[in-house]
C-alpha cells in the first residue's frame, strides 16, 4: 500500500489542481499528502535522492503548478525594493554552496573500532543539494502562488478542516493504540516505547511521531483562533467551539511541549494586536537563528526549567535532561568543525572505542550545525526565518491581516519546539511562502469609477503683444490667473483667428 500512495500521488495531486485551480490545489494537495501519505521508513531509492514522503509532496505540486499555473492579475504589483526575493536568493545561494565546501573539508574516512564512516564524495554534495532543494519547493510555489489574502484564509482554512479530521483520529489511537499506519500501510513508523505515556497510549495517525501530532494539534487550534478573527470568514461564530474541541484533544494527545506552547499561544494570539504577534516572532527567530551560540550560555536558565519540568513530571524532566547532555556533547562535537560542518554518513554523531554510537540527536539545530557548520545552518535557518522578519516589518505599510498574524504565531511556536525536536514540514514551508508573498506584493488601489481625463482648455490666449492685450489681461484677472503669464496659441484658436479674419 505503501509503494502505492507514494507512486499514484502525483495523479491524485494533479486532480486537486484540476478541480480546485492553482492556489487552492497548492494547499490541499500539500495539506492532505502531509497528512496521509506514508511517513519515514518507506522510499524509493533513486540515483541523487530518495522518493519518500517529502519528494512526492514536493515533485507532485510543482507539476501541478507548472500545468495549472494563474496569473496574478492587475491588482499586486512588487514592491519598490524587492528584499524578500534578494534575501531568499541569497540564503539559497549559501544554502546550494554548503555542501561544496563540507565535501572539499571531509575527505578523511573515520574509522572507530569496527565502525567505519566515510569520507564525503562529490555524489554525496550533489544529493544534499537535491535534498535541501526538493525541501524548499513548497516555500517557492507559495511565495508563487499564494499571494492575495484569500489564499491565505484557505491555508488556515484547510489546516482547520483537515485537523478536525485528524482529531477523530487522534481520540481513537489514544484508546485503540496507534495502529492506524500498521493497518494501512503495513509497518509502524517510529519506536513502539515512545508512544507508551502514562498507562496510555500516544497517538501518531500517519505522521512521523507522535510530537509531529501533537505540534500539528497546536497549528490546527491557532487556526480557528485566527479564522475567528477574521470579519471575512462567514463561519466565525463556530471558530470558538473549534478551538476548544481541538486543545482538548491535544491536552489528551498526552504532547506536553504542544500543550505548553498552546497554552501560551493561543491567548496571545486571541488578545493582542497581530503587529505585536509579529514582534514576538521576530524576537524567536532571533534565538533560533542564534541559539547554539546562546546554548553554552543558558546553562543556568535551562537548570531552572528543568527543575520547573521536574515539578510536573520525573520522567519527562529525566528525558529533559538526557536531551541536554548530549546536545552539549554534540555541539562541542560540532565545533571540531565549525565552518561547513562535518557532513552525512553519521560523521557528527559520537562514537565510543568500541565503535558503539551512545548520542541521541533530535533537534533540528543541532542536525544542521553538526552536518553543516555555521554556513548551512545559518542558510537554513534564515530561510525559515527570514520571511517572518519581512511580514513583520510590512506592517509599517499595510495591516496585517489576521491570517497571517497566525502564521507568524505558529512559526514563533515552531522555532522553540526544534529546540528539541525536529518538526519542520511542508506545511510549515507554505506558510513561509505564504508570508513571503505578504511582504513581497502589494495590492494595487483601483478607483471604483474610472473617470476620463478631463479635456485641455481650448479657449483663446493672447500674449501681451497680441491685439487686445489689455482685454486678455482683465479675463485673466478674473479667472484668477496671472496677467503676466505668457500663453500660447492653440491649434484651435489659430483656426478661429482664421476664420474670424483675425
Amino acid at each position: 500500500m505503501a509503494p502505492a500512495a507514494l507512486i499514484l500521488w502525483p495523479l491524485i495531486s494533479l486532480g486537486f489542481f484540476a478541480a480546485l485551480g492553482g492556489p487552492r490545489g497548492l494547499i490541499w494537495s500539500v495539506v492532505i499528502g502531509y497528512l496521509f501519505l506514508p511517513e519515514n521508513f518507506f522510499a524509493v531509492n533513486l540515483p541523487l535522492a530518495d522518493y519518500d514522503k517529502p519528494f512526492a509532496i514536493s515533485f507532485a505540486a510543482a507539476l501541478g503548478a507548472v500545468l495549472f499555473r494563474e496569473k496574478p492579475g492587475p491588482d499586486l504589483k512588487v514592491v519598490r525594493t524587492p528584499l524578500p526575493a534578494c534575501m531568499f536568493m541569497l540564503l539559497a545561494m549559501f544554502l546550494f554552496v554548503t555542501p561544496i565546501g563540507t565535501f572539499l573539508t571531509n575527505p578523511e574516512t573515520l574509522v572507530n573500532g569496527p565502525t567505519i564512516r566515510p569520507g564525503l564524495s562529490p555524489r554525496d554534495a550533489l544529493a544534499d543539494m537535491v535534498k535541501a532543494g526538493i525541501a524548499i519547493v513548497p516555500l517557492v510555489l507559495a511565495w508563487w502562488m499564494l499571494r492575495r489574502p484569500e489564499h491565505h484564509r484557505e491555508l488556515l482554512m484547510a489546516i482547520l478542516m483537515m485537523g478536525l479530521v485528524y482529531t477523530f483520529f487522534t481520540l481513537f489511537e489514544r484508546r485503540m493504540a496507534p495502529q492506524l499506519n500498521m493497518w494501512v500501510y503495513g509497518y509502524f513508523p517510529h519506536a513502539w516505547l515512545q508512544h507508551i505515556r502514562g498507562g496510555g497510549y500516544r497517538p501518531l495517525v500517519f505522521l512521523r511521531h507522535g510530537l509531529w501530532l501533537g505540534f500539528f494539534l497546536f497549528t490546527v487550534l491557532l487556526a480557528a483562533i485566527a479564522l475567528s478573527r477574521d470579519p471575512e470568514v462567514r463561519s466565525r461564530a463556530l471558530m470558538p467551539f473549534a478551538a476548544m474541541w481541538v486543545m482538548l484533544v491535544l491536552l489528551l494527545s498526552r504532547n506536553l511541549g504542544a500543550s505548553m506552547l498552546a497554552l501560551v499561544f493561543a491567548p496571545l494570539l486571541a488578545l493582542t494586536t497581530f503587529k505585536l504577534q509579529g514582534r514576538i516572532a521576530s524576537v524567536l527567530a532571533i534565538v533560533i537563528l542564534t541559539y547554539p551560540a546562546l546554548h553554552e550560555a543558558m546553562e543556568q536558565p535551562m537548570d531552572r526549567f528543568l527543575d520547573f519540568v521536574s515539578d510536573l513530571s520525573a520522567e519527562r524532566a529525566q528525558s529533559f535532561e538526557t536531551r541536554l547532555n548530549n546536545e552539549t556533547q554534540l555541539l562541542d562535537r560540532a565545533n571540531e568543525k565549525p565552518i561547513f560542518g562535518w557532513g552525512g554518513w553519521g560523521r557528527m554523531r559520537i562514537v565510543d572505542e568500541t565503535g558503539r554510537d551512545v548520542s541521541l540527536v533530535d533537534g533540528a539545530w543541532i542536525v544542521f550545525k553538526g552536518n553543516s557548520g555555521w554556513v548551512g545552518y545559518l542558510a537554513y535557518f534564515g530561510l525559515l526565518t527570514f520571511p517572518v522578519f519581512f511580514a513583520a516589518r510590512a506592517a509599517r505599510r499595510k495591516k496585517i491581516t489576521p491570517a497571517i498574524g497566525a502564521m507568524m504565531a505558529m512559526m514563533a511556536g515552531n522555532y522553540l519546539y526544534i529546540i528539541p525536536n525536529s518538526t519542520i514540514n511542508p506545511i510549515a514551508y507554505l506558510m513561509l511562502g505564504a508570508m513571503a508573498a505578504f511582504a513581497h506584493y502589494d495590492p494595487v488601489q483601483v478607483a471604483e469609477t474610472e473617470e476620463r481625463p478631463e479635456k485641455p482648455d481650448r479657449t483663446t490666449r493672447y500674449s501681451r503683444f497680441a491685439p487686445g492685450g489689455s482685454l486678455a489681461r482683465e479675463s485673466a484677472e478674473a479667472q484668477g490667473s496671472s496677467p503676466h503669464r505668457r500663453a500660447v496659441s492653440t491649434p484651435y484658436s489659430s483656426r478661429s483667428r482664421r476664420k474670424s479674419g483675425a
